[in-house]
């Protein structure tokens, strides 16, 4: 359905005015029919020479009321949207449903008044660089309305959201951005206008883009117009148009709900173009390093503390005296070096290392239990002084226990703030558009990794770019628009342009900016694949997996798991069969695909059970035996039925996974078509380790005790 359609007309069904209109007006309105009422008023009156159209989106749809309004006013098309939106949302679908060369957004608490519109066209028609043009603005009283502002900064923030603002209302810095001093008679090009009224150019749009979503309410304004600049377009006021604007945003100011979106989008305005926080994002990767060995070593001395003093407590039950804490001070400089380059050799400082808890749990692990044996060597081999048996031993597991505590609350505030989206590493995304979108579904379904992917699916977008003059190169280009849109990290696929991007690459990285490579023979590599070293040349090196089903690992947890469950659950398993065929029920059997494409006969108990490993494990207890096999584990991929083989993906049907299907599977709830989940057993097989089935397992009883 196109966006068009979506809108109903006007009275009497009528098409917005005869051919394609020179202005399309954009009216959002939220509660507030009796202002829409006289806006609409004023633009029949002040407009009705001009070819226009007038699109209502009505973010509040609480009663009829609205739409009775719009159908009064023969150009209007009223869109209902069922619930709140946002204000930049909404004036793009207005964007998205326009068919004028102009835009003109309106808040419903303006009055257009005669003349004013077509001052604004003729201001932008004599000038072709403004991407935004803004009326004088007066408050009903007919005083003056300063609704032209310089960016914000940060001592502007700090004046106009903090006390310091009542302490100095007339600062130099607060006179400047509110351009108090400045004859507002006189046209001249501004940073910013107010929302409640911008012509827009539909050139600059697509040019620029819309309105930023992100922003619910407020700063939407400010950040197009910002973006407007950066692209080469101007924003304009022009006082020979005047309109009258009714409201002075008052929720903005006053405590409560209001202000909370306004401190909220001040907040996302300034993470977005701050050059410090741009700055910080860029290192993001070294800072987040960097609270992890701050957090680790904290961990580590809590650890020895907390034991010392758990000896010294519990002094009565020993017969040695206690020992000074002086004499403890070389094994302690010396454990904290140790359990921090072990924990280093570990790869728990690697940026791609996964958060979740078996993963970090293994890693410590194994980083405490390499620092204890070499503490332990180390009284061996070197003179050392006699210390408490007591505290090392405490000491270890504590260690472990404050290092894993401390890394989860720095992954759940991590978590909160990418929940929040409050801190977004944006993404350059260079690619083909099918590739563009593909990326850009993957990421709709795991945000919690904190991206925003900005693609840029041809050359063209940045070479058409109007800086006074063309850039020199495609890499020139590209560098600017990295710039412009504060990206933090590029993306490059291979064959996203005709040009290699051997150049584009070397100009990026020259100046700072990370960049990824994705390589035309993406479909063949699968996972595993690494850049490494061959006699002094890079080299794509795609390793062997280390597959699922060959582990002897993962056979031996399986075949003792089996053996375990198979004692445990023989008489429940007995018992439950024997009431099931007094029920006259029997055994459903199913034909499912195992590893490599191999079909498996299952047998399990007939009936509706309700889920949980123990019920599981009792109902389908003739799968224990498939386990003793290796064709069935605990933790495995999606087992897809044998009759829907055929549907699946040719390039999966060719190369089947090489794991056996498991109770457990990483696909989970949140993969609900096949694509997803054929995608889900590649990755399994490409990630596989036992960590990772461990992870899988604490997070499927993590949701059970949820469900519960």
């Amino acid at each position: 359905m196109s966006q068009a359609s979506l809108f109903t007309t006007g009275a009497g069904g009528q098409s917005p005015g005869d051919g394609v209109p020179k202005i399309s007006f954009i009216i959002v309105h939220y509660r507030t029919p009796d202002l829409l009422r006289a806006c609409l008023a004023s633009i029949a009156s002040s407009a009705a020479s001009l070819p226009h159209e007038v699109l209502v989106i009505d973010n509040a749809p609480l009663d009829e009321e609205a739409q009775r309004i719009s159908s009064e006013h023969p150009r209007a098309i009223y869109r209902r949207n069922e619930q709140n939106l946002g204000f930049g949302r909404a004036v793009n679908q207005g964007l998205a449903a326009g068919r004028g060369d102009c835009f003109l957004v309106l808040n419903p608490d303006v009055e257009v008044r005669p003349g004013s519109v077509e001052a604004l066209l003729d201001r932008m028609g004599r000038d072709p660089t403004i991407g935004i043009a803004a009326p004088k603005l007066l408050n009903p009283d007919g005083s003056l309305q300063h609704s032209c502002r310089t960016f914000y900064t940060l001592p502007v923030f700090l004046l106009r959201r903090t006390f310091l603002g009542r302490l100095w209302p007339n600062h130099r810095i607060l006179r400047e951005h509110l351009m108090l001093d400045y004859d507002h008679e006189e046209t001249r090009e501004v940073d910013w206008c107010l929302g409640a009224s911008l012509l827009v150019r539909r050139r600059a749009v697509e040019d620029v883009g819309p309105m930023d979503e992100r922003f619910f309410l407020y700063f939407e304004d400010v950040d197009w117009c910002y973006r407007m600049r950066a692209r080469g377009w101007k924003t304009v006021y022009h006082p020979a148009s005047i309109m009258v604007h009714r409201y002075g945003r008052e929720s903005a100011r006053r405590p409560g709900k209001g202000l909370l979106i306004h401190l909220a989008s001040t907040f996302r305005y300034y993470e977005k173009w701050s050059f410090v926080l741009y700055w910080l994002k860029r290192r993001s990767s070294t800072i987040r390093k960097m609270i992890l060995v701050l957090s680790d070593f904290a961990a580590v001395n809590l650890a020895f503390a907390s034991a010392y003093l758990a000896r010294h407590l519990s002094g009565a039950i020993f017969e040695k005296p206690m020992f000074g804490v002086g004499r403890y001070a070389r094994l302690l400089v010396f454990t904290n070096a140790v359990a921090l380059v072990a924990l280093a050799l570990a790869g728990m400082y690697r940026s791609r290392r996964r958060e979740e808890g078996g993963e970090q749990l293994l890693g410590a692990a194994r980083a405490i239990a390499a620092t204890a044996l070499i503490m332990m060597a180390s009284t061996f081999l070197f003179a050392t002084p006699v210390y408490s048996r007591a505290v090392v031993i405490v000491f270890l597991p504590l260690a472990l226990l404050y290092i894993l505590l401390f890394r989860a609350a720095i992954f759940r505030a991590q978590g909160s703030v990418r929940s929040r989206r409050l801190h977004l590493r944006r993404i350059g995304l260079l690619a083909p558009p099918a590739d563009a979108e593909e990326m850009r579904r993957r990421l709709d379904r795991d945000p919690h990794l904190g991206w925003e992917i900005l693609p840029l699916t041809n050359t063209a977008a940045v070479l058409a770019v109007p800086r006074g003059g063309e850039p020199a190169s495609i890499e020139e280009a590209t560098l600017l628009w990295v710039q412009d849109e504060r990206i933090a990290e590029v993306v490059i696929f291979e064959d996203w342009s005709e040009a290699a991007p051997a150049a584009l690459i070397e100009r990026l990285t020259g100046a700072g900016i990370p960049v990824r490579l994705v390589p035309r023979l993406r479909a063949s590599l699968r996972h595993g694949a690494r850049m490494g070293d061959f006699l002094g040349m890079p080299a794509l090196q795609v390793s062997g997996f280390r597959l699922a089903g060959r582990s002897w690992e993962k056979r031996i947890l399986d075949t003792a798991a089996a053996l375990t469950a198979l004692a445990l659950f023989l008489v429940p398993f007995l018992l439950a069969r024997g009431g099931a065929a007094l029920l006259g029920r029997g055994t459903l059997r199913r034909e499912l695909i195992g590893r490599n494409g191999k079909r498996l006969c299952v047998g399990a108990l007939a009936g509706r059970w309700p889920g949980g490993f123990l019920l599981t494990a009792v109902r389908e207890y003739p799968t224990l035996l498939l386990w003793l096999r290796g064709e069935w584990s605990m933790v495995g991929i999606h087992p897809f039925e044998a009759a829907a083989w055929d549907a699946l993906p040719e390039a999966y049907r060719r190369f089947p996974p090489d794991a056996p299907p498991g109770w457990i599977t990483l696909a989970g709830p949140a993969a609900r078509t096949t694509e997803e989940r054929c995608a889900a057993n590649l990755e399994y097989v490409g990630r596989w380790s036992l960590a990772l089935d461990g992870s899988l397992l604490l997070d499927r009883l993590r949701r059970r005790k949820g469900e519960r």
